[in-house]
């Protein structure tokens, strides 16, 4: 269980006395949207690309695609007995572009891990070929299937809609492309999960997930007949019945692990998980307006100044999720102050702060915001929501997901396509906000719906 790092937010008075030194001194399309098969497999992409790409999954893999790899780095590839029953892994890469060298390392080391069960296919890019094949090395286990291929004309990227370096691809034991092009974080699940099946379980998946899918659309519409009939704001924020769920309980879910993103990163040990910040939103002074219901909820936390432009440019979007999600969202701005990236200046002025809590009213009361802000002007509560003391500037419009134990489950630039995939990950597997869905609907069986 990884180690949490509680945060104790001052007092809104006591952060303003700290704050006047300290400032002296909803898209339609969803990037990374989770597949069906496993909420913590993520894909990556969106638009029309996509889709084509994501139609292709659990149907028959090409296998005239092979063909289209021009060399192999030992002189042959892999044969049909070597890929017969077998979950194989794709990896598109580059030698000379470090994140997409990291991507071909985590295979290679995949394949040491699952010798006998699993294959592995390196795709290098066409250009730089010698170079390429004297940094990919070999498995370390004897028995390990790793094979690295040259892409020569590109057609091997084209068959697979492969739009970047690196991509990932995963065929299941019954020769069906299982996953197509998902993020780097998933890939080790997806074969954990596919090495565990049969090829008898891995053919009858698809049938599976379209009966999971008939069932939750049925629900679905059961459930809306039911609010259609009812005024949802008629139900309590926290509805009769509603527990939190324990600390033991949070502890049992598999969550994947939290995404710090910023410019810069520090390597984090091997031996020593980094901490999970867990937030606390302090109550009475500082909030303009309520002070949102976080019970049951996923909180969704963005920091932004006045004098930032680009890191407000996400209010209407956060607006909209508030407004279309408010039953398990929490949305809050928060006013702060924020480091310009690679220079040691803030954005925010020093500040009378009662100018300012009358400056920041004005300027959301202007936007008719419907989600809550919070001004939090020592810059405090954005240090510590990323996992780490240090004081770098920031991608802006920077955002925190938190589950409704206050958890950070992801921190970091609001556009980045991990941002909605972590968002729709802590919503399917956040054990609070299924107890408040299950206490709503309780609510509503009460009232005759």
């Amino acid at each position: 269980m990884p180690k949490t790092m509680p945060i104790i937010t001052r007092t809104f008075l006591a952060g303003f006395a700290v704050s006047a030194s300290a400032f002296a001194a909803q898209p339609s399309a969803r990037t990374g949207t989770v597949t069906p098969d496993n909420p913590n497999i993520i894909r990556e992409g969106s638009g029309p690309r996509r889709d084509a790409v994501t139609a292709r999954e659990l149907k028959p893999f090409d296998s005239s695609a092979w063909s289209k790899i021009t060399s192999w780095s030992d002189g042959a590839g892999p044969t049909g007995s070597d890929l017969s029953g077998q979950v194989v892994l794709i990896c598109t890469w580059k030698y000379y572009h470090p994140v997409s060298r990291r991507a071909m390392e985590l295979s290679r080391r995949l394949a040491d891990q699952h010798a006998g069960e699993l294959v592995v296919v390196a795709v290098h890019d066409p250009q730089n070929w010698e170079e390429a094949q004297k940094v990919a090395g070999t498995a370390s286990n004897k028995q390990a299937r790793f094979f690295v291929g040259l892409d020569g004309s590109s057609e091997f990227r084209r068959s697979l809609d492969s739009d970047a370096d690196p991509d990932f691809y995963v065929i299941d034991r019954a020769g069906q492309l299982r996953f197509a092009d998902i993020a780097t974080e998933s890939v080790e699940v997806a074969v954990t999960m596919l090495v565990g099946e049969t090829a008898e379980k891995a053919a009858a998946r698809s049938g599976e997930i379209d009966a999971e899918q008939e069932r939750a659309r049925l629900e679905a519409a059961r459930t809306s007949g039911a609010r259609g009939s009812v005024d949802m704001s008629s139900i309590p924020a926290i509805p009769p019945g509603f527990t939190p769920p324990s600390a033991d309980v949070f502890a049992t879910i598999k969550w994947p692990p939290t995404k710090f993103q910023s410019y810069t990163t520090s390597p984090a040990s091997s031996n020593q998980p980094p901490a999970t910040p867990v937030i606390q939103l302090p109550e009475g002074e500082g909030w303009i307006g309520a002070r949102p219901e976080f019970q049951g909820r996923v909180w969704v936390i963005y920091f932004w100044s006045l004098d930032n432009h680009e890191s407000y440019s996400v209010m209407q979007q956060m607006d909209q999720l508030q407004k279309s999600r408010g039953r398990d969202v929490a949305v809050v701005g928060v006013l702060t102050r924020i480091r310009r990236a690679n220079t040691n200046t803030y954005d925010e002025k020093p500040e009378d702060p009662v100018q300012l809590m009358r400056k920041v009213t004005d300027f959301t009361r202007g936007k008719s915001l419907q989600h809550a802000t919070f001004v939090e002007p020592t810059g405090q509560l954005l240090q510590q929501t990323r996992g780490s003391e240090n004081s770098e500037g920031i991608p802006v419009p920077y955002v925190v997901v938190c589950s409704s134990d206050g958890s950070v489950r992801f921190s970091g630039w609001a556009k980045h396509p991990s941002y909605e995939s972590s968002l729709d990950n802590t919503l399917n597997l956040d054990p609070g906000v299924r107890a408040r869905r299950a206490a709503d609907a309780a609510f509503l069986r009460s009232k005759g719906k």
